[in-house]
């Protein structure tokens, strides 16, 4: 446990100091150089939440963010930078095919003694469903996930999802 705690404590040490420094310079160098080079997930995390927080505008933010959605081996840096790119950075070239590839090949396994764990995939689909709701893809992704996710909270939200859309189907059929 006291590594996590080290970790959670380096996080909130990241976060206060790109707080209180974002406007030196040096600040952004520091914490792309901890996103990138981090050896601690609360590190890369941290650093991660204050790019997105401070930095946004910089023409680096979205290559750093993709970089760390797809090939960060913590879930919670891989769930951040999704769900930042999902929510400012949608309508930048390439952001579906990455949400798809996301959806389809993240590696989060839950550890079942640790349910508040945050699956990437779904925060995937979750951009998926709100910036892209009626493309095909999305619907096939949504279907495959409420059946064949190996993560059954992915799969019960997912088929959550899904009532809504089988309701709007059978009225329209009716209508």
């Amino acid at each position: 446990m006291q590594s996590n705690e080290g970790s959670v404590v380096q996080r909130a040490a990241i976060i206060a100091i790109a707080a209180r420094c974002y406007s030196d310079s040096e600040t952004l160098v520091w914490l792309k150089e901890n996103v990138r080079q981090g050896n601690d997930w609360g590190i890369r995390l941290g650093a991660t939440e204050a790019i997105i927080k401070h930095y946004r505008e910089d023409s680096e933010t979205f290559l750093i963010l993709k970089q760390r959605s797809q090939r960060d081996e913590d879930w919670g840096v891989r769930r951040i930078a999704i769900d930042a790119i999902s929510k400012y950075f949608s309508s930048e070239p390439g952001v579906f095919e990455l949400l798809c590839d996301v959806i389809r090949n993240d590696s989060f396994t839950r550890n079942v003694s640790l349910s508040w764990e945050d699956n990437p995939r779904k925060f995937a689909l979750q951009g998926l469903l709100t910036h892209y709701p009626n493309h095909p893809t999305t619907l096939e992704l949504l279907n495959d996930k409420a059946v064949n996710d190996q993560d059954e909270q992915l799969r019960e939200w997912a088929q959550q999802q899904l009532e809504p859309r089988e309701k709007q189907k059978g009225v329209d059929s009716f209508g």
